[in-house]
């Protein structure tokens, strides 16, 4: 009787421990949404991720941690979230104020939450060599986005 209860448990570690396995690598946008933004991820063996998010005018680069659980990566960031309260600066004191640029490298403003008891500031469900995007507001899957053109089916791909 011992045998059979340890069997599913033994089952379900192995199952999360190969979806972590096969997470790991770099994977980017299937396309620029609204034709300039294109996010990459890279997982590495040690469980630390970092994460990339480029266009326009907007580039954002942070590390952080990352933690596999049902099919689902979970993503913590290293660093605190930007504080906007530094922003309310008059026009001129904006002109006349020396500004300290380093201050606010690889901050992010991705609110914290928690799942399962998994902090984290961004999730995605992995499928297959695809990771499907969660909307960070609604929690909700994004099936299309809109690209340069049309709206289209959005994930991030494996690429290595």
């Amino acid at each position: 009787m011992k045998n059979t209860s340890f069997l599913p448990i033994l089952f379900l570690l192995l199952i999360s421990c190969n979806s972590r396995k096969n997470l790991i690598g770099t994977y980017r946008s299937n396309f620029a949404v609204h034709g300039f933004f294109v996010t990459q991820i890279k997982f590495n063996p040690d469980s630390t991720t970092e994460y990339r998010m480029a266009g326009d005018l907007m580039n954002e680069n942070l590390t952080g941690r990352f933690k596999v659980s049902n099919n689902i990566a979970y993503i913590k960031f290293d660093k605190l979230k930007y504080d906007q309260s530094k922003d309310n600066l008059s026009f001129s004191e904006i002109l006349t104020k020396e500004v300290d640029t380093n201050e606010y490298r690889n901050m992010h403003s991705y609110d914290l939450k928690y799942e399962n008891s998994i902090p984290y500031h961004l999730k995605y469900k992995i499928k297959q060599n695809k990771l499907i995007v969660y909307n960070i507001v609604t929690g909700k899957i994004v099936r299309k986005i809109q690209g340069s053109m049309n709206k289209r089916k959005y994930y991030l791909k494996k690429i290595d």
